[in-house]
Order: structure tokens, then sequence, then C-alpha cells
């Protein structure tokens, strides 16, 4: 059984056709007598299942995962059994299998069972392996009725990684992994508790707390039209110390965070929370991020997905969200306990522009991957309100306080979307043309600073300079992208120094470049193409000899950013982090 469910190990499991496809196999293996003798703890197995409540509707497979008694009743969804098995084990009622499912967890297909199984105190916060409850069970699979049965009793809508059930349910949405009118109706239906909730729990601090306490939880001074929620964990954290009971169902979950930041690229739902009373657009959450820096990690996950991203941004922008908010690092490390993770680098306080416009690039290089081998342009999938954001980000001129040759005055967003897209298609001329080629057919870049930020970064790429600027690099405490630098000015000024001759000769290309534009008097792409190509490929034949020469000398030459950086104890991420 094991070796079954390995091979299906990089397939992703929130795709209902798959999982149903591996049960389908699961099933006619068992049709022509194979044997399940155990599953494994989750721990063993090292990866994800598919979804773990269908496996385990499959009686065989919930034999073979130790499922007692009253799970077997639940999958048989006998109402005969279950009473007899409760009645028999009423302290077993929240046994798990080897795949951590209580019976709960088995019956949200089972509303009738569901409703047995909470009067006989089955426990509405149970976490399987996965650490997922019921109720993310019922999200996953749009369960609208035991949705309803597991909230009237109780259950909170906190999610133990991401803070809200609703982010999971608006990917499920956005994926059309559920035929849609299902999934809207399940993400319609938890915007709505959500609204709830938060109006019980405002409203009892209102009638509660002193106006002093309440001037921090309403920052916005109308109580009536404006919903906690930055704040909510805190709040719902106090109130007990000052003697106000607090059911468990308003619980918002222990971490900082607000709606805005499990909607995904979802302005629909935005609108909604929005109309609502939720104004928490820049709100930060315990990583000090606000909801524009999170938002976006499903960019390249369907067709379509992009122009969402863009559409999404659009909306925060119009409702006043500040694209120059940076990441609060206080935050971040009084999460991490006040540790630096980092010995060789440095959290940087990045913009909300910054991580959209990575993000961007990102997109951009998988789209062009896509759009040369289909020839789509980029301009048929993104919306006029999408084009102008894009336009935005490109014609932006706020620079950050970076020190690298490949930017002047620092990087700028354009900087950072071309960087990353570079990046994802490897530096190779033919792509960096395009990227220029699909942004002038998608928008007006008027600007002429901005092809010649294109031209220095290219120059600075073919020579093979190390970036001493910022990175977008994985960050493992928290499982996210975010910007680091190198720590130590030594070692930037160290490389300052060993590249010099290669920097100055940067400095010369570019001014030769410059004065050939004008005197050419070319198109920019005609320039790349019948000045630029030919002359760096001559530069880096004159390169090549140099580096023999210096070799028999017996200086060291590095072949990339990350050789340089390794040799004077720089700590690369080689995995994950890049440039």
């Amino acid at each position: 059984m094991n070796d079954i469910i390995r091979c299906w190990n990089s397939w992703n499991w929130t795709d209902e056709v798959i999982s149903r496809g591996f049960l389908l196999c699961m099933a006619q293996l068992i049709d022509v007598g194979a044997e399940l003798q155990s599953i494994y703890p989750i721990d063993l197995l090292g990866f994800k299942l598919p979804y773990l409540y269908p496996m385990a509707r499959m009686i065989d497979i919930a034999e073979a995962s130790e499922c007692n008694e009253i799970s077997l009743a639940v999958v048989r969804k006998s109402e005969i059994d279950l009473r007899r098995a409760l009645t028999l084990s009423p302290h077993a009622i929240n046994e798990t299998n080897t795949m951590g499912q209580t019976a709960l967890h088995l019956a949200v297909d089972w509303p009738a069972g569901m409703h047995t199984l909470l009067e006989a105190g089955a426990d509405i916060d149970c976490k399987d392996y996965y650490m997922m409850s019921p109720l993310d069970y019922a999200v996953r699979r749009s369960l609208v009725e035991p949705i309803h049965i597991l909230v009237d009793a109780g259950r909170s809508l906190e999610y133990i990684f991401d803070g809200l059930v609703l982010k999971d349910a608006v990917r499920i949405e956005q994926e059309h992994l559920i035929p849609d009118s299902a999934q809207e109706n399940v993400v319609d239906l938890l915007v709505d508790l959500i609204i709830e909730r938060r109006q019980r729990l405002g409203d009892l601090a209102i009638r509660t707390l002193p106006a002093w306490d309440l001037a921090h939880f309403f920052p916005h001074g109308n109580h009536n039209s404006y919903l906690v929620d930055e704040h909510a964990s805190q709040l719902f954290s106090e109130l007990p110390y000052h003697g106000v009971p607090v059911p468990s169902a308003l619980d918002p979950g222990r971490h900082r965070t607000t709606v805005y930041h499990h909607i995904q690229s979802s302005s629909r739902v935005a609108e909604r929370l929005w109309k609502r009373g939720f104004r928490d657009i820049d709100g930060k959450n315990s990583l000090g991020l606000t909801p524009l820096m999170c938002m976006g990690s499903n960019i390249l996950d369907y067709d379509g997905s992009m122009n969402l991203y863009l559409e999404c941004v659009a909306w925060f922008l119009k409702k006043g969200a500040n694209f120059y908010a940076k990441q609060d690092l206080a935050l971040y490390y009084e999460s991490n306990e006040g540790e630096m993770p980092y010995e060789s680098r440095q959290l940087m306080s990045a913009t909300s522009l910054h991580f959209v416009a990575c993000k961007i690039g990102l997109a951009l290089g998988e789209y062009i991957k896509v759009l040369y081998n289909h020839r789509r342009p980029l301009r048929t999938s993104l919306s006029e309100t999408s084009k102008r954001v894009l336009e935005r980000i490109v014609v932006d001129n706020v620079s950050d306080d970076c020190r690298c040759s490949c930017s002047i005055n620092g990087c700028k967003a354009f900087t950072l979307m071309s960087k990353r897209y570079n990046w994802l298609t490897d530096g190779e001329f033919p792509n960096w043309v395009r990227l220029w080629a699909q942004l002038t057919d998608l928008i007006d870049i008027g600007d002429p600073l901005k092809s010649s930020e294109f031209l220095r970064l290219m120059t600075f790429k073919k020579l093979g300079l190390t970036h001493t600027c910022c990175r977008f690099g994985f960050d493992h405490f928290s499982g996210m992208r975010l910007f680091f630098r190198i720590g130590d000015q030594v070692a930037i000024d160290e490389i300052h120094e060993e590249e010099a001759a290669d920097l100055q000769k940067l400095e010369e290309l570019l001014e030769e470049f410059e004065a050939k534009r004008i005197e050419l008097d070319l198109p920019f792409m005609d320039f790349l193409k019948e000045y630029w190509r030919p002359r760096m490929d001559e530069v880096l034949r004159e390169g090549e000899l140099d580096e023999e020469a210096l070799k028999e000398l017996g200086v060291r030459v590095y072949e990339s950013d990350e050789e340089a950086l390794k040799e004077i104890g720089v700590k690369v991420y080689e995995s994950n982090s890049d440039s």
C-alpha cells in the first residue's frame, strides 16, 4: 500500500481529479485481490498523502489504517453500528487511526453521523497528522451542511498554519478544483461566518472594555462600521484579563494577521470583506508583512492567475493601500523569539512594491516560456486594469538603499522584476529581448532611463559580476520568500575590490553604449541585436584571454556569484535563494 502511495508522491493532492484517480486505482487493486496489511503513520512516510478523508472511506483502507469500531461504523454509514460502538466504547470516540483521523474526520460527508458523534462528545478541534480538523476536511470538499454543523457546535474558523480556513476555500475556488457554484457558496459562507464572529468579538469588547483600550483595537474610531482585524488575536487574548469570558468559537487564531492575508488574489472576496467593515488593508501579520507582500503564492498555479493577481493588486491600490509600506522586522524577530536566523545575510525591510515586482518578474518568466511555445501574446491575457498596474510597477522610480552596480542608486521595482525574470530564464539574450518586447507591447515605457536601466542590468549579468544588492530568497523560519542581502559590509567591500576592474569595464561599456545609441539612432530592440550583442561577445572573448593569463599567474577566477560569496565566508542557500 505504502509503495503505491509513494509512486503518486509528485502529484498535487489538492487536485480533486487526481485524488479520485488514485482512489479508483486503489479500488481496482483491492478488487483483484491486493492485500492491504497496514498503512504507516505519516511521519514515517515523510510526505503528504492524498485527501486522507476519501482514502479512509474505503472499508479496506479504513481497516488497514487501524480504524476502531466507531470509525468503521462511520465508514459504513451505519447508524445502528455507530450507536452500538459508542455504547460499548464511549471513551474511544476520539481515538485516531494511523493517519491521525478520528471518527469525526471520517464523518464529514455524513451529517447524521456527525450529529451523533457530537452529541456523544466528539472533539470538534481534533487534528489529523497534517494538523487538519474536520472543518478543514469539509471546506476542502465544499460541503456546506457539515461546515454549518461544525460551526454551530462552536468550532472556530482559525487554521493552525495560516490563520483562517478561508484561504484554502478561496484557493480551491480560483483553481476550479470543485464546481464553481459549489465552491463559491462555501467561500461566501465562510466570509459571512468570519464577519458575524468578528462582529460578536467587537461587540463584546465595546460592551466591556474602557474607552482607552478600545482606541487601540478600533483605531478608526467608528465602532459601528469598523471590524477589528489586525489586532483581533490580541483582543481575543486580552478580554479574559479584564474578566470577560470569550467563547472559543470567536478565536481568530493565535497569530497576528488580517482577513486580507487570506484572500489569495480574489478581489471579489476582498470587496465583500471591505463592504462589511474590514479596513486593515495595510495591516501587518506576525512576520511584519502586509497582505500585498503575502499575496501571490498561487500566481502561477493556473491559467489566468497572473491577471487575477494584478487585478487584486489594483483593488488594494484603489482602496488606498500603501505600495511603499515596509515589512516590520521587529514583528518578524518577535515571532522568531529574537533570534537572528542567518549569520551571513540580513533581512531587509522591503516594501510591498518590492514583493509585488519580484512575483510579477517570476510570473513573466514562466508566462514567456509558455508564450513562445504557443505564440500567445501576454496582452491577450491581461485586462486593462492589470496593464495599468504593470505599467505603474515598471515606471516607478523609488529606489532602495542597495549598493550594487546592477542599478544606479539602489534597486527599483523594474530592476527587481527584471532580476527575478532573469533568474527564471537563465539570463540568455533571447529571453531578455522577449521580456522587453512583451512589456513594450503592453505598456508605454516612455522614460528613456528605463531602457538604460535594462541595458545596465543586461551588461552586468553578461560580465558575470556579483550582485551585492537585495535577494528575494527563501526564509526557512517563515516558509516564505523574503528580502535579504549580505550582512557584512566588509564582505561587500571585498567583492567590490576584487571586481574593481570589471566594474570599471561595466561603466566604460555603458558610456559607450549610450553614445552609440545616440549615434546609430536605432530602436532599442534593434540596438540590442545589432550592436550590444556582438559588442558583448567581443568583450567576453577578450575576457577569456585575460582569464587564462590570470590563472597562469595564480589568480583565482570565480565562475559565479555563489562561488565568490562562498569564498569570503558568505553562506549561500543554493536550493532556495536567488537573485
